[in-house]
């Protein structure tokens, strides 16, 4: 009986001791939570900086021949400054539209007045500095594709 419980006892202190060191090895995971449209370790960066920059934009429509080309540029919408750019002159249109942004490149531009009677919106990707947005204008079919490069 006594070589039983010193196997139990044995068994008891190895068990102790190893979930000691497993325990006191362990280290909280420290993943911080950002507020929405911020990354980063210390939650310093908007999703909206990775789009910031001039570019040099060509713009084809339905897929025509000679494309015309202009610039833009994009900044950080003050209403919303971590998930909002505007792009200047879109669409060479000299008119400044608003676009909502997010982690993965995506962007939407909602229904926005473009003039008293037009409206655009659109969709677009941005892949590492460049930008392709492709949008349409209330009241025609074309399908306009800019092409945008970051200078």
């Amino acid at each position: 009986m006594a070589t039983l419980r010193k196997v139990a006892l044995s068994v008891l202190l190895s068990v102790s001791a190893l979930s000691t060191v497993t325990m006191t090895s362990c280290t909280k995971d420290s993943t911080k939570v950002c507020n929405s449209g911020y990354y980063g370790a210390n939650c310093d960066s908007t999703y909206a900086d990775k789009y910031l920059g001039t570019y040099s934009v060509t713009e084809t429509k339905d897929g025509a021949a000679n494309p015309p080309s202009f610039s833009c540029t994009v900044s950080r919408s003050s209403s919303e400054p971590a998930k909002s750019i505007i792009i200047s002159n879109f669409g060479n249109s000299g008119v400044a539209v608003t676009a909502i942004v997010d982690n993965s490149g995506n962007i939407t531009v909602p229904t926005t007045n473009i003039t008293t009677t037009k409206t655009t919106s659109g969709t677009g990707l941005l892949t590492g500095k460049n930008i392709s947005l492709t949008y349409t204008i209330s009241g025609s079919a074309t399908i306009y594709v800019d092409a945008m490069t970051r200078l």
